[in-house]
């Protein structure tokens, strides 16, 4: 019987430790960790009280119906934040595919820049010949004088 309850406190302990989740929101959180604290505190009772021999039948039937509601609690909450994953992800889908629409939209965008660009860069320096033929034809004048 030791063993039997020194098993469903180890089952019962998992079960906390992967229900803390540090995805879990605010609220939510603490709530978590206030139940696990609680049930932490269940789990050493349950441990010391096998270890010191000192449990009663009558004992031992409410601990055990205390730790196997628990552990359904346990479940529950971990049940709860894998639909809750499940959403999250079900609501990334879209982002993600928004996501690629933009890149695809970089890409082209980047491909025409510099065929945009060089257009551009060429009329400026067309411009800047003119210009600059200019400013040799007043430079050379005021040698002249």
């Amino acid at each position: 019987m030791k063993n039997f309850l020194k098993l469903i406190v180890v089952i019962f302990v998992l079960s906390l430790l992967s229900n803390a989740s540090p995805a879990a929101a605010g609220e939510t959180k603490t709530k978590s960790f206030a139940n696990s604290d609680k049930a932490e505190a269940v789990a050493e009772e349950v441990l010391q009280k096998i270890k010191d021999e000192t449990l009663t039948d009558e004992e031992k039937e409410k601990m055990l119906d205390k730790l196997k509601k628990l552990i359904e609690k346990s479940d529950n909450a971990i049940n709860k934040k894998r639909l809750e994953i499940q959403k999250i992800e079900e609501e990334i889908k879209p982002i993600e595919a928004q996501k690629a629409s933009l890149n695809e939209a970089l890409d082209e965008l980047i491909s025409y820049v510099p065929k945009a660009f060089n257009a551009q860069s060429e009329d400026k320096k067309d411009a800047g010949d003119k210009k600059g033929k200019k400013d040799k034809k007043d430079k050379n004048k005021d040698k002249k004088k």
